[in-house]
């Protein structure tokens, strides 16, 4: 497909930029700090050197140039979710939305640290806990629900009571009242992804 300038009256135009295909870390799995590399397959960005621009969903990814070899590439923003879909502008010029899907990678726990409630958690809740893990998110506007389970039942943290005391990595959580025992599950869910 072709676009030209109105009034454009040249016999050759600029092709509209197309996304066949995302590929890289940043297409699958981007951490929820950003930064990933995400490869754009498609037609229409121009020669090595070139600059475009790449939104998905609420996001716009940062350093998209075409390479050296002619691969248009990106990193990711900082974000959170899954199936965001992408769109290319080279040249004030956007794609079509492509149906190729930009998400990031799901929270994970790794440990818990610090606070009465990494030793001992008892039944009476209020405890300090920390938990250290990856894609948490930047805010606690992208953490939507902390469950805690004991093994016969699932209990609610309050998020509003939490802090992300490092960004992406740490939260600091006071223990539900409730759930007892050694083996207690932590579950979160950040944009839409669960732990």
């Amino acid at each position: 497909e072709c676009a030209c300038d109105a009034g454009y009256a040249g016999a050759a135009c600029l092709d509209l930029p197309s996304i066949d295909a995302l590929a890289g870390l940043g297409a699958r799995a981007s951490p929820t700090a950003g930064s990933a590399p995400l490869t754009v397959v498609g037609a229409g960005f121009g020669p090595p050197g070139t600059p475009f621009a790449l939104a998905y969903g609420v996001y716009a990814a940062s350093e998209c140039v075409v390479s050296p070899s002619g691969e248009p590439r990106c990193l990711t923003a900082p974000g959170v979710g899954q199936n965001h879909e992408a769109v290319a502008t080279v040249a004030g010029r956007s794609s079509a939305p492509s149906g190729q899907l930009v998400t990031y990678a799901p929270p994970t726990i790794h440990r818990f640290d610090c606070g009465d409630g990494a030793r001992t958690h008892g039944a009476r809740g209020g405890e300090d806990i920390t938990l250290v893990g990856a894609n948490l998110g930047a805010t606690l506007a992208s953490l939507e629900r902390i469950l805690v389970d004991d093994g016969s039942a699932s209990h609610p943290v309050d998020v509003a009571q939490c802090a992300l005391t490092t960004p992406h990595t740490a939260l600091v959580c006071s223990t539900p009242a409730g759930p007892v025992g050694a083996r207690l599950t932590w579950r979160l869910l950040v944009g839409g992804l669960a732990s």
